[in-house]
């Protein structure tokens, strides 16, 4: 990986585009659990790594923080400030929307968009990257929210491979004193869960406004217009608001999608 990047900045120097070039290296995930592979080593033919997360504890998909963070390098020569370091959190969708803003162009507005615009952030114009909380799913499961340094469990899942089992009620951490996410805080600390809900709850109301397309959905696929779907009813499971969809007009009959097949009538 250290060759193939280092090819990449120097394609880049090579052809001067270095200062116009924003280099962003980073992952979608964090730590794995264990990767095994077939390879073409003469001797052994297999190879196994062990993933280290770090001080954090878990693994690809799960929702604890070594499956969750991962490293991020930014290269802008006179425009990101070098040698600087940050905690502060980023998500890997924000960068959509702060790609695009470094570029000149603006997100879609007639779309529900989850990404930040971290222009400022990044070229240090701002301490702080304005998001303070991540929601944390698996498929279409909310498995725990973080809110700051806090984090709040819904469900159990220690590996990969391993099931999950819901908490009866949210199991909540300090990640500062308890990165390993191996401490559960006591009730004096249950105030912070009201700001996690509340954040929950407005995205889970993007999700009536705007419905995840459904798998198989044939194109050409028509999304509803904005004030279409609203969400009218709301009802409260546990700490977290959940919304219910009201469909207030329908779209005319949608076109017939191409199937590829045709004959000859006669």
């Amino acid at each position: 990986m250290d060759d193939f990047t280092g090819m990449i900045l120097d394609k880049l120097e090579e052809l001067g585009l270095v200062d116009d070039t924003v280099v962003v290296w980073t992952s979608d995930n964090g730590a794995g659990s264990q990767l095994s592979h077939a390879g073409d080593r003469p001797r052994s033919g297999r190879w196994s790594m062990e993933w280290i997360p770090g001080p954090w504890r878990g693994g690809y998909f799960t929702s604890l923080e070594g499956s969750n963070r991962a490293p991020c390098i930014v290269r802008w020569p006179n425009k990101v400030p070098a040698g600087k370091v940050s905690n502060e959190l980023v998500h890997e969708v924000d960068w959509f929307t702060t790609l695009l803003s470094v570029a000149g162009a603006k997100a879609p507005s007639d779309r529900q968009i989850d990404g930040m615009d971290m222009h400022d952030f990044l070229l240090g114009a701002a301490e702080a990257s304005g998001r303070d909380t991540i929601l944390c799913l698996q498929g279409n499961r909310l498995q725990a929210i973080k809110w700051r340094q806090w984090k709040a469990s819904l469900f159990q899942q220690d590996g990969f491979m391993s099931t999950w089992s819901p908490y009866n009620m949210p199991r909540l951490y300090n990640l500062e004193w308890d990165p390993r996410e191996e401490h559960e805080v006591d009730f004096p600390h249950g105030w912070v869960v009201h700001p996690m809900a509340a954040a929950a709850g407005a995205f889970l109301k993007t999700l009536v406004m705007e419905p995840p397309i459904k798998p198989g959905t044939p194109d050409p696929y028509l999304p509803p217009k904005p004030g279409e779907l609203r969400p009218e009813e709301h009802l409260q499971i546990g700490v977290i608001t959940q919304y219910v969809t009201a469909l207030t007009r329908a779209h005319d009959d949608l076109p017939e999608p191409p199937h590829g097949i045709s004959h000859s009538a006669g």
